[in-house]
C-alpha cells in the first residue's frame, strides 16, 4: 500500500494542502454567491467538529461548539457557520502539522505505562490480546500529576504480555483451578511480567492460577467472571480482590440511578473520543492529541479540586514516598461501603475467598517519620463492609493490611519500599508479601 511508503510529514503536507485547497474553493464559491448543497455544508461542518473532537476537549467544549453551530443554522447563517468551521479546521490542521514537524518524537509522552498503551480498542475493561512487548515506563501513575517532583520518579523497563483473551497471563486459560479477579494490583500495574501476582504464585508456591484482572468497577468484575465462565465452561474457583481506594465509596456518596446513567454516558462519550484519537495518532505517528488531552484531564482535576493537592509527599525513615490524596481521604473516611448489587448465583457460589487490599497510605501511615494529623480508622470500614456482605454467605474475607505493614516495616530497615514511590501500586516486594500470605491462607482454607 502507498500509505506504508509515506512518512508522517508527507501525510501532513498532503492533508494541509488538501484542506487549504478546499477552503480556497469554498470561499471563492461563496463570494460568487453560488450555494453549496446542504449535504456538502453538513460534511464540512462534520470535518471541523471531528478536528475539535480529536483534541479530547471536555464534553462541555463540544456542547458549546455544537450549540453555537445550531444557533447559527437556526438564524439562517449557514455560510458563516461553515466558513467558521473551515477556518477552525485549517487552523488546527496547520497547528498540528507545525507541532509535529518541529518537535522531537517521544513516545513516552503519549503513554507512560503499558496499561494505557495496550488497552483494548474493543473492550475498555481488558487489554489487547497476544501482546508481548518490552515497555520503558518513565514513571508511575502519581507522577502524571502536574507539579510532581521529577527526582521522585522511578523509571523501569517492563515486560508486558497478554493472552488471547487480553488478560495479563503468560498463556491462555488451560483449566487452572483458581481465577484471580481484581483490578490493576492483580494485573501487575507498573511491574514486570515475572513480578505479577499470578506468576509469583506459580513460580514460588506452585499455585496455578489464572488472572482475570482488569480496570473497572466491582460490578464489571463480577460480570467478567460470569462471561468467562460461560465462554470457557470453567469450573474454577474465584479469588476476589477488593481495593479500598477504588472499590468503595462513602455511604453519603452513593449515586442515584439518573446521575449514574449521566456519568456512564459521559464516560463512554469521552472514551470514544480517546480511542478515536489513539487510533489516528498511532496510525500516523501523531502524538499531539494525547498531549493536549492529558492537559485537559489535568486541568479538569485542578479546577474540580484546586484547594486540595492531588498528591501528598511524606517521609518514611529516609525514603520519600508519594500518596494519592483521594486514597488518603478513603483511608480516613469513617463509613465506606461497596456499590454492589447481588452477584449472579453461579459466580457467587464459585468465590472461594475475598482479599482486602488497603491503600498505600493505610500501610505507611504508622511508619511515617512525621505523624500525620489524620484519624486512621482501624480496621478499615471498607473491610467491615466486606465482612457484612460475604461472611454470611460462608465466604472468608482476608485482610492484607497486617501482612503488608509488616513487610513495609521490614523493608524500611533496608532502605526499601514495598510500593513504588511514585505510584499507588505495590512493587515486586509488595507482590511477594501478598503472594506468601495468599498461598498460606488458601492452604488453610483447603484444610477446612
Amino acid at each position: 500500500m502507498a500509505y506504508v511508503n509515506l512518512s508522517r510529514y508527507q501525510w501532513l503536507q498532503i492533508f494541509c494542502a488538501s484542506m487549504i485547497k478546499i477552503y480556497y474553493l469554498y470561499i471563492r464559491e461563496s463570494i460568487g454567491r453560488r450555494r453549496f448543497s446542504f449535504l456538502v455544508n453538513l460534511l464540512v461542518f462534520i470535518f471541523a467538529y471531528f478536528a475539535i473532537f480529536m483534541f479530547m476537549f471536555p464534553f462541555y467544549i463540544d456542547i458549546i461548539f455544537i450549540s453555537a453551530a445550531m444557533f447559527g443554522i437556526y438564524k439562517n447563517k449557514k455560510t458563516e457557520i461553515i466558513l467558521a468551521s473551515c477556518s477552525i479546521l485549517i487552523l488546527i490542521t496547520v497547528g498540528v502539522a507545525a507541532y509535529e514537524m518541529i518537535t522531537p518524537y517521544d513516545n513516552s509522552k503519549i503513554y507512560s505505562n503499558p496499561e494505557d498503551r495496550y488497552l483494548s480498542e474493543y473492550d475498555m475493561h481488558a487489554f489487547k490480546p497476544d501482546i508481548d512487548a518490552i515497555f520503558p515506563m518513565p514513571y508511575g501513575d502519581l507522577a502524571e500529576y502536574q507539579g510532581f517532583p521529577v527526582s521522585l520518579r522511578q523509571p523501569r523497563l517492563i515486560h508486558f504480555k497478554t493472552d488471547r483473551f487480553g488478560f495479563r497471563n503468560d498463556a491462555s486459560y488451560r483449566g487452572q483451578p483458581l481465577i484471580l479477579a481484581g483490578d490493576h494490583f492483580i494485573s501487575g500495574a507498573g511491574n514486570d511480567q515475572k513480578d505479577i501476582l499470578v506468576n509469583v504464585l506459580r513460580d514460588k508456591y506452585k499455585l496455578y492460577t489464572y488472572s482475570l484482572a482488569m480496570p473497572g468497577s466491582v460490578q464489571q468484575r463480577f460480570d467478567m467472571c460470569l462471561d468467562f465462565q460461560r465462554y470457557t465452561h470453567s469450573k474454577a474457583s474465584i479469588i476476589m480482590f477488593m481495593f479500598e481506594g477504588g472499590d468503595f465509596v462513602a455511604s453519603g456518596q452513593i449515586e442515584s440511578i439518573l446521575s449514574k446513567i449521566i456519568r456512564l454516558w459521559l464516560y463512554k462519550y469521552q472514551r470514544v473520543k480517546y480511542k478515536t484519537a489513539e487510533y489516528i495518532s498511532n496510525r500516523f505517528n501523531l502524538r499531539v492529541f494525547q498531549l493536549i488531552s492529558s492537559f485537559w484531564i489535568q486541568l479538569d482535576s485542578e479546577i474540580i479540586d484546586a484547594s486540595n493537592p492531588l498528591v501528598t509527599i511524606a517521609m518514611a525513615r529516609n525514603n520519600k514516598i508519594a500518596f494519592d490524596s483521594a486514597h488518603i481521604n478513603k483511608s480516613t473516611c469513617g463509613d465506606l461501603m461497596m456499590q454492589l448489587p447481588e452477584p449472579h448465583p453461579s459466580v457467587l457460589k464459585k468465590i472461594k475467598a475475598v482479599y482486602f487490599i488497603p491503600t498505600k497510605y493505610r500501610i505507611y501511615c504508622p511508619l511515617l517519620s512525621i505523624p500525620q494529623d489524620v484519624v486512621l480508622h482501624e480496621p478499615s470500614p471498607a473491610l467491615k463492609s466486606l465482612n457484612e456482605f460475604f461472611l454470611p454467605k460462608g465466604i472468608p474475607v482476608y485482610d492484607l493490611t497486617p501482612t503488608l505493614r509488616k513487610a513495609a516495616a521490614a523493608s524500611l530497615q533496608n532502605g526499601e519500599l514495598i510500593y513504588w514511590a511514585d505510584d499507588t501500586h505495590w512493587n515486586a516486594l509488595g507482590t511477594a508479601a501478598t503472594a506468601e500470605f495468599i498461598a498460606n491462607s488458601l492452604n488453610q482454607v483447603g484444610k477446612q
